[in-house]
């Protein structure tokens, strides 16, 4: 994006925190799962069948099962999110983060469940249906790297969802699914969108 750590976090504060507080946890969970052994954090904080603590529904979100998931989920964060949170607005777009978070395990109760559920993978399939609906119903003009890099991540973020194992399918579908409806929600039958071609670059 060519822009500083600094007027990254003044531009996109919801986006920013989040990155911050992944990688934050991701460097706890190394340390601790070293001392106490592989999976130690994920279990405790993650969202396992039989322990449903209420903090697990939020704590889980920012976990991640290793470098290569805690790299493939943030750097979509950091590529792809800033443009959403700017056309949705810091409240707005925190408010789609939130129930994000708290829908996307519902998921896992309702259809197929998962021995453990960590990851931002939700938050990512969200902004994903958010991308999908604007281009497809509001005819938003994107990039063509952005194209790219949306059409990119939805080959490997289906494909792993459906081909990987220990995947949650239906959190990713949830997480897809709430971006629908949210943007059903916010966006008006006929009001256009407005951004600067900047942020959507």
């Amino acid at each position: 994006m060519g822009i500083h750590l600094s007027e990254f976090r003044t531009l996109y504060p919801v986006t920013f925190y989040i990155i911050a507080i992944n990688t934050c946890a991701f460097i706890i969970t190394v340390i601790f799962n070293w001392i106490y052994g592989d999976g130690y954090v994920q279990t405790s904080f993650g969202i396992t069948s039989g322990r449903y603590e209420p903090w697990r529904f939020i704590t889980y979100a920012f976990l991640h099962n290793g470098i290569q998931h805690y790299l493939g989920n943030n750097l979509f964060l950091y590529i792809m999110t800033p443009p959403i949170e700017y056309i949705l607005g810091r409240r707005k777009f925190l408010i789609f983060i939130l129930i994000n978070i708290v829908v996307t395990p519902m998921g896992d109760f309702l259809f197929w469940s998962t021995d453990s559920l960590v990851g931002s993978s939700g938050i990512c399939f969200g902004i994903m249906a958010i991308y999908y609906y604007l281009m497809i119903s509001k005819r938003v003009v994107l990039s063509k790297q952005t194209v790219i890099i949306l059409v990119i991540w939805s080959f490997l973020g289906w494909g792993s969802t459906f081909l990987m194992e220990h995947i949650s399918i239906s959190g990713h579908i949830t997480g897809f699914v709430w971006g629908i409806l949210f943007s059903l929600m916010v966006f008006r039958k006929n009001e256009s969108i407005h951004h600067s071609k900047s942020h959507m670059n």
